[in-house]
């Protein structure tokens, strides 16, 4: 973090003036015990150099303070903003990991007829406490916080799909199927001319719906979240360039 060239300025000649003082003050003592003998203008120059010393002093210590003060502002913006990427790697490590279970399918069908009811993902419930960086706004980047909120509610999106996949899978789709299947047939078996056989056409057609919105849902919003991921972090690296701040490993979105 750069130190202000002000306050090393304030504090060397602080220091500068009180070794002056320091050097003169048996000077300043005997003008004390005898100030008739003083000439005029070397009594006003011992006044203007306290006058000055105890400035420079009052200066150089609020420069201080003032600097402190920013340090710490300083310090809890930049784990602000750390702690806002880290909860974005953790969501993006959640849709992350649904997606690779999507991918498992090689077509929309099986996706659809074979995608079992999953558990909820680590990190799931993870939200990011954008108001710690409403700061932003003071540095013209108010945009990225809008946008962050977007992708918030987005995500938010992505498990109410995620649980009403669920919900269909284990009250509507696994029952029927499981009771309409002949002896030893098994689904990933059969071709999909027997599952539309099998299944209602309501029913086989609501299950690419509610599959397919999901699968679109988690991939849009994986996308969507690491490139405001690495947006951020670029911002954060602008604004505190001697900082290190949380980036996420490189994602095939």
């Amino acid at each position: 973090m750069k130190v202000d060239i002000r306050i090393l300025l304030g504090l060397l000649c602080f220091v500068i003036i009180t070794l002056a003082w320091n050097a003169d003050s048996e000077t300043q003592r005997q003008s004390l015990l005898a100030p008739s003998q003083l000439p005029v203008n070397e009594i006003i120059v011992n006044l203007l150099g306290v006058a000055v010393s105890a400035f420079v002093g009052a200066y150089g210590a609020f420069q201080l303070e003032t600097f402190k003060k920013k340090k710490l502002l300083d310090e809890a913006r930049v784990n602000s903003l750390n702690a806002v990427l880290f909860a974005q790697v953790s969501q993006l490590w959640a849709l992350y990991g649904i997606k690779k279970k999507l991918d498992e399918f090689d077509n929309p069908t099986n996706r659809a007829m074979l995608l079992p009811a999953m558990h909820l993902p680590d990190h799931s419930d993870v939200k990011p406490d954008l108001n710690s960086i409403s700061f932003l706004v003071k540095s013209n980047s108010s945009q990225i916080l809008i946008d962050l909120l977007i992708e918030q509610k987005r995500f938010e999106m992505v498990f109410v799909g995620f649980d009403n996949h669920r919900q269909f899978r284990v009250n509507k789709f696994e029952p029927f199927i499981t009771e309409k299947l002949e002896k030893n047939e098994r689904v990933e078996a059969i071709s999909e001319d027997r599952l539309k056989q099998i299944l209602s056409k309501p029913l086989y057609s609501l299950a690419h719906t509610i599959t397919g919105e999901l699968d679109s849902s988690v991939r849009d919003s994986l996308k969507s979240m690491y490139l405001k991921h690495l947006e951020l972090h670029a911002l954060a690296r602008k604004i505190y360039p001697d900082e290190r701040f949380i980036k996420s490993e490189k994602l095939d979105v």
